[in-house]
């Protein structure tokens, strides 16, 4: 069983150098998403501050009580971390369009679900880093769910 499976890994290996294929890049806006799944379900409140958007971090000042354009990275953020665990599909991410509204080649939805509703979350392109605006995330209706 092992050589099979040695020899299948193999195969793919060369089909895939013979061919010049490689397997597709994850989009930057949805893999901006996950690292910020992964700092909420770490805990790293320097490293989710560094994945957030300015007008995210602009509302968490606001709610903290900071200054809003404060850019140190506040000992608490104020944001319940256990929503990361609550579902499976946390970490599941794709790029949504609803065809209303003008693609921007500085700003990207991502659609995942949550709590079993379905969620659209902004993703900005700031000084060429995407960040994620999660307190600029929405609740779709049900019948956007099949997105």
């Amino acid at each position: 069983m092992k050589y099979l499976l040695t020899l299948f890994t193999q195969i793919i290996l060369v089909t895939f150098m013979s061919t010049g294929c490689s397997p597709p890049s994850e989009d930057p806006t949805i893999r901006a998403y996950r690292e910020m799944i992964s700092y909420l379900s770490i805990g790293s409140p320097k490293k989710l501050w560094s994945i957030l958007s300015s007008d995210s971090k602009r509302d968490l000042n606001q709610r903290l009580g900071r200054g809003l354009d404060h850019q140190e990275v506040p000992e608490s953020l104020g944001l319940e971390l256990d929503w990361a665990f609550e579902s499976p599909f946390a970490g599941h991410a794709t790029l949504y369009s609803d065809g209303t509204m003008k693609e921007s080649a500085d700003q990207k939805l991502i659609h995942t679900i949550y709590a079993s509703q379905s969620w659209i979350i902004p993703v900005v392109l700031e000084k060429d880093t995407w960040r994620v605006h999660l307190l600029g995330a929405r609740l779709l209706s049900p019948n956007h769910i099949a997105h």
